[in-house]
């Protein structure tokens, strides 16, 4: 899973909840924010909404969790590609030189 699932997981009733979710999550990757910052944006924001489907909501909050424990909380195991893979970060690199690339490292934790 990457981080751009996660608004997919969303019923499509919720459509509004759909593109709100994934805007927070592109506003992310536009910003100089680690992700750390990530993590608790997407807290944040899946403690402030209502989704009236229980089922789709404990499936979400799953994924979400699964997500920080497989992807967030290894950062360290992953490879600098892996990383921009789980967090759609591959576009930014492509487009970016030097100073992007390190900027982008940054963000995913990987200049150490």
């Amino acid at each position: 899973m990457t981080i751009d699932d996660l608004p997919l997981l969303i019923p499509t009733e919720h459509a509004d909840l759909q593109s709100d979710l994934a805007r927070w999550i592109t506003d992310w990757k536009r910003s100089e924010d680690d992700i750390e910052r990530l993590r608790f944006l997407v807290d944040k924001w899946l403690g402030n909404v209502w989704i009236n489907d229980e089922n789709a909501f404990k499936a979400l909050m799953q994924a979400w969790q699964t997500f920080k424990a497989e992807s967030l909380d290894r950062v360290p195991a992953l490879t600098v590609n892996e990383r921009l893979f789980i967090f759609g970060l591959f576009e930014q690199w492509d487009a970016s030189g030097p100073e992007g690339h390190k900027a982008l490292m940054a963000k995913v934790h990987a200049n150490a």
